[in-house]
């Protein structure tokens, strides 16, 4: 279990631990290093990419907390969806980091905030 300020439970580690081990072994078939150094290595690496995962969804969470109480005011030119709206969503679902809101920030001259953070 991850918790609310990154921390992780002891089964988490003793997973990360085995993944760690199980990738050392196999690149010790490739390099000349010391068991605990491709230990070390991979144990940070799998910590690493969890901790970036957990950011990434707590960012997600945030931000789909934040659309609910913040409604956009649609510009009068904006198109009705279309053929693509759903690909679009998808999209912007998958990589927020690219257009995490409908229109851009200019656009936001009509917020109207719904509720109280």
């Amino acid at each position: 279990m991850l918790g609310a300020f990154g921390e992780l439970s002891t089964d988490c580690y003793s997973l990360a631990y085995a993944i760690a081990r199980v990738k050392a072994i196999k690149y010790l078939s490739y390099f000349d290093i010391k068991l605990q150094d491709a230990l070390a290595l991979h144990k940070q690496a799998v910590l690493r990419l969890w901790g970036l995962t957990a950011q990434r969804g707590w960012a997600r969470l945030i931000l789909n907390r934040l659309r609910g109480l913040v409604v956009l005011a649609e510009p009068p030119d904006a198109p009705e969806g279309g053929p693509d709206a759903e690909a679009h969503g998808h999209r912007n679902f998958f990589f927020p980091a690219t257009g995490c809101l409908p229109h851009p920030l200019p656009a936001l001259a009509g917020v109207v905030v719904t509720g109280v953070f």
